[in-house]
């Protein structure tokens, strides 16, 4: 099944000195679990969207709609439709 992981660049409050360090101590292990979750599939792949915040949709809608166009496009070329 395919599978596009999307990962934002600065998922957590890094506004704040507290936040730039938590989210410099943690990215790793975010990206990191992303990255694993991509590989749960065979054609899985885990995309780091620059300029993005947790909320990629609102802030790089243009990347989201096109891995789920990605996603359906291999879908379409495996499907039988009767």
């Amino acid at each position: 099944m395919p599978l596009v992981v999307l990962s934002a660049e600065s998922s957590f409050d890094a506004d704040t000195p507290a936040g730039v360090r938590f989210w410099r101590a943690y990215k790793k292990s975010w990206y990191a679990g992303h990255e694993a979750l991509a590989h749960l599939s065979s054609r899985g792949v885990h995309r780091l969207i620059k300029g993005s915040r947790h909320h990629i949709q609102l802030d790089k809608p243009q990347e989201v709609i096109d891995a789920v166009d990605e996603v359906l496009r291999q879908l379409h070329g495996k499907l039988k439709v009767d």
